[in-house]
């Protein structure tokens, strides 16, 4: 066996086998020239050689060297066959390495380094899975921060306080895996779902909790604190309540404070099996601190309003002047036993008004209107811009006929301003409601409605 082995050359390396190789092609030229000289120049000088001899080994040293040659070149194409197809992604086919020269060394490393490269890809996939996980989270936080910009622009804007807080609930439910966010804010003692996102919403909105009721809210209320709610939390009536109203298995509760009062609660909510992290429950805060601002901002808003006297357009005083200031005159009309009355003009076609002129042009047309009011009536007397197409007059120590002719005096007076205008859809008009105290009423509602009445007529 060994020395069939030995013949075989396989334990040899190439090198060696193409210098035994080259010897055998080198001998047949010689052979070549050997048989020459045994047939031309040998025979000549008396000497035979037998040509079957010279023919069989010729065949035998050509057919040596063809084998030895098959067995270097043909391996080498089979290993490169091989590579082609690991190159094409064909990476679980491993060659059989039988040999023990240079050759059988290239099976075996072109087997280890299709292993290595396919352990390579293992942790390449596992490292991708990893990474699509972190670009997931990654998306989550940016999209939750765009919302926090968002709601900061809404409120930086002064939109209307609902508009913010329906905004907030939006961005806030992409937090995590959430299917739901809500908000809860007081409404005198009472605890009320203002705003609502997501699944089962609109089956929460306007749903109240009563500081009386023992549940989940008010007892965060009481107790000033956030709540989460997951599968390690401890179960209680209150918390499956929680769960099963608002369709939740996973949760997050934080208070709103203002000034150190709770104002609400808000919160997320999922019916997954994401718990929420760390990160998530700081996101929210942040959120949280927003909505507390835009409340905060709104209550500001309503105070300011209610310290204004002046309509900002016109400098007329406005609404809410002008209704606080008629009780009392009212109330000193009856106490003195003297007249009191109340006009109110209102601006007809007023829609069509404002589709045929622009925003400066309605604007100038009020300004007119306020100049033309301040002219006509006593320093005592008052007049204001009473709603976006009306304004109103309080009259004092005047009855309901004098107060008809000033209203009368004033009507005509617009609409001759306005009477020369070219243009018949910019020409304005007006209608007039008057009222007297104690005739009409002996409030100031009484004399606004007997107003609005006769404007209607």
């Amino acid at each position: 066996m060994n020395a069939l082995k030995i013949l075989s050359l396989s334990s040899y390396g190439l090198r060696y086998k193409l210098k035994i190789s080259f010897y055998l092609m080198s001998v047949l030229p010689l052979l070549i020239c050997f048989y020459l000289i045994s047939t031309y120049i040998l025979p000549s000088v008396g000497i035979q050689l037998n040509m079957a001899v010279l023919i069989a080994v010729s065949v035998f040293i050509a057919a040596s060297g063809f084998f030895i040659i098959k067995q270097i070149i043909h391996p080498i194409i089979n290993i490169s066959s091989q590579a082609k197809g690991i190159v094409n992604g064909n990476i679980d086919y491993q060659i059989r390495a039988q040999r023990d020269d240079e050759i059988g060394d290239l099976e075996n490393a072109l087997n280890h380094l299709t292993l290595r490269i396919k352990d390579n890809m293992q942790e390449l996939k596992k490292y991708s899975e990893e990474t699509k996980e972190i670009n997931l989270e990654i998306n989550r936080k940016v999209m939750a921060l765009s919302g926090l910009l968002q709601v900061s622009s809404f409120i930086s804007s002064g939109a209307d306080i609902d508009e913010i807080l329906n905004l907030s609930m939006e961005k806030m439910a992409q937090i995590g895996d959430s299917d739901l966010a809500f908000l809860l804010l007081q409404e005198g003692e009472d605890l009320s779902v203002r705003s609502a996102y997501g699944t089962g919403a609109e089956g929460l909105l306007g749903k109240k909790f009563k500081p009386s009721d023992n549940n989940l809210f008010t007892k965060l209320i009481r107790e000033v604190k956030s709540f989460s709610l997951g599968s390690n939390t401890v179960k209680s009536r209150l918390t499956l309540e929680f769960a099963q109203g608002f369709g939740v298995q996973n949760a997050f509760i934080a208070p709103i404070t203002i000034h150190n009062k709770i104002a609400g609660l808000a919160g997320i909510g999922n019916n997954s099996d994401y718990a929420y992290k760390d990160d998530e429950f700081k996101l929210i805060d942040i959120f949280i601190k927003q909505i507390a601002i835009a409340i905060e901002n709104d209550i500001l808003m309503h105070k300011v309003k209610n310290l204004e006297v002046r309509d900002a357009l016109t400098g007329l005083y406005n609404e809410s002047f002008i209704k606080t200031r008629l009780d009392e005159e009212i109330k000193r009309a009856i106490m003195y036993q003297r007249p009191c009355a109340f006009i109110i003009f209102s601006v007809d076609r007023y829609k069509e008004l404002c589709q045929d002129l622009s925003l400066p042009e309605i604007e100038s047309v009020f300004k007119r209107i306020a100049v033309i009011l301040k002219e006509n009536i006593t320093e005592i007397d008052k007049a204001a811009r009473f709603s976006e197409r009306e304004f109103a007059l309080l009259l004092l120590e005047k009855n309901k006929k004098q107060a008809q002719n000033i209203a009368d005096v004033i009507k005509e007076r617009i609409e001759y301003f306005f009477k020369e205008e070219s243009d018949k859809h910019k020409r304005l008009t007006i209608s007039v409601g008057v009222a007297e105290n104690p005739i009409d009423g002996v409030t100031g509602s009484d004399l606004i409605n007997k107003a609005m009445e006769a404007l209607i007529k």
